[in-house]
């Protein structure tokens, strides 16, 4: 509860291929793998590290793959009991860092950058972190 979304970083190299987010939902057994799939598809069309933001209103029942037993009764964020990031054929070797349920407070910097943000040279130019401490 409290959150909009799923969210992460995504080291890509501009491949043009295309990756697939998925969350699992409830379950149907809570002691087998039964969890109703979620997907969502984005491209990897830019250099480096961006964040990918996923609000849970654009994500599709699966097509590809639902476990025999799982529930279709829709998102219903009641439960989630993980994660996938799916690689197309032909992939690198993609990085991803900070996987989790995003929330809806979105920070503004028109009065400057907030206390903790330290410099770190990626696409964004910042990166919002405990502060830095010697050189």
């Amino acid at each position: 509860s409290g959150t909009d979304g799923f969210g992460f970083w995504f080291h890509g190299a501009a491949s043009g291929l295309v990756y697939q987010a998925e969350i699992f939902d409830n379950r149907s057994d809570p002691d087998s793998d039964t969890a109703e799939r979620f997907d969502f598809n984005f491209t990897d069309d830019a250099s480096g590290w961006r964040y990918v933001r996923i609000p849970f209103s654009a994500f599709r029942r699966a097509t590809d793959f639902q476990p025999p037993g799982a529930p279709d009764d829709g998102l219903t964020l009641t439960e989630m009991w993980g994660w996938a990031l799916v690689l197309p054929v032909g992939t690198g070797a993609p990085a991803v860092d900070d996987v989790g349920a995003i929330d809806h407070v979105i920070d503004a910097f028109e009065a400057g950058l907030p206390t903790g943000t330290v410099p770190h040279g990626g696409p964004l130019g910042f990166f919002r972190g405990p502060p830095v401490s010697g050189s």
